[in-house]
């Protein structure tokens, strides 16, 4: 599986599974026709998130070393977990753990909206 090319589902959009040692990453990467101001608010302000994400969250991402609380909706259980937000430099790049795994939101500015890279 490390050596496959990634998959593309549309112009700029890909995915890609990299395997490390026993460890295993997941790529997505999307191109979005918003600018990356707006992207860094849908993944960082609760309001927003509150609109699309897996998880209500307690408090914004938009700050390094904030702590937040993750509570899952629409799971057949809710889960609340504690995310440390170790990077987050606007509107580049946010960093933060979710359970046992790193999130990285990268985004690039492209043409008039974002390459957005998870």
């Amino acid at each position: 599986m490390t050596n496959r090319e990634p998959i593309h589902t549309r112009s700029g959009d890909r995915r890609e599974i990299r395997k490390n040692g026993e460890k295993w990453t997941l790529v997505l990467v999307r191109e979005l026709h918003h600018s990356p101001e707006r992207v860094w608010q849908a993944l960082t302000d609760p309001a927003h998130l509150r609109e699309w994400a897996p998880f209500d969250a307690d408090g914004t991402l938009a700050t390094a070393g904030t702590t937040v609380k993750l509570t899952t909706v629409g799971a057949p259980v809710q889960h609340v977990t504690e995310t440390n937000v170790t990077r987050a430099d606007a509107p580049k790049l946010l960093e933060y753990d979710w359970g046992k795994f790193n999130m990285r939101w990268e985004l690039e500015a492209l043409g008039g909206g974002t390459r957005l890279t998870l």
